[in-house]
């Protein structure tokens, strides 16, 4: 975290928030395997965070995993005694405790 985007990759979301269908438009035009993931995926959101809202990912799992199966979760910061959490905080070393336990938990079982 904090190092400089690669220009590919800040090429490649350019691409993806300019393009309306946004993933789903682009994974058309790219080779992809959304159809064939059928293993169980556990799906986060952040209620806090406005780029992913939680409609967004919801609408994203419907579209692109079709054949998996979903576990969904939309963490409110409140609820685990944070001010917020949005696009970045999920991962700091700080939250280890209160969040990283969530998708351990999903993976062990």
């Amino acid at each position: 975290m904090g190092e400089p985007i690669p220009l590919g990759i800040a090429s490649d979301w350019r691409k993806l928030i300019l393009r309306e269908g946004s993933i789903n438009r682009y994974a058309d035009e790219t080779q992809n395997f959304f159809e064939e993931i059928t293993q169980p995926v556990f799906i986060i959101s952040f209620d806090d965070y406005f780029m992913a809202t939680p409609k967004a990912v919801d609408l994203f799992a419907q579209l692109t995993l079709t054949k998996a199966k979903k576990k969904r979760l939309n963490i409110i910061p409140k609820d685990y005694g944070l001010q917020s959490i949005g696009h970045m905080d999920f991962f700091r070393d700080k939250n280890k405790d209160i969040l990283w336990s969530i998708p351990l938990e999903f993976i062990e079982a």
